[in-house]
């Protein structure tokens, strides 16, 4: 079983999934419900990258002993120090945002 749908890297079609066609005919589609997901650290670093973000929120992609993470930083100043006593602004980390290898593409974005 062949597909014409250009699916990424860990996701692999269910047998008998349905194709969509598009009306342009040049695309086509198949729904999310009918992919299987087997995501890594590198499919979703790849997602990641293939994303655009503002500078100021770097987006890091890691692994631990309990899984796959994606964490958000925010280039800022330390809301626990002085603005006075800060010279310059750093990264600040957010939480972690598990990943499990069998998660949806779309909700890993």
């Amino acid at each position: 079983m062949s597909y014409s749908v250009d699916l990424r890297r860990r996701e692999v079609a269910i047998e008998g999934a349905p194709e969509i066609h598009l009306d342009n005919k040049k695309l086509s589609y198949m729904p999310q419900q009918f992919l299987r997901y087997y995501h890594t650290r590198e499919t979703v670093e790849e997602l990641v990258l293939d994303i655009h973000y503002d500078e100021k929120f770097p987006i890091f992609v890691c692994e631990d002993s309990s899984g796959i993470y994606i964490q958000v930083g925010v280039i800022s100043y330390d809301n626990y120090i002085p603005l006075q006593q800060q010279p310059c602004q750093k990264i600040i980390y957010g939480r972690k945002w598990r990943v499990e290898p069998e998660l949806p593409t779309s909700e890993i974005i």
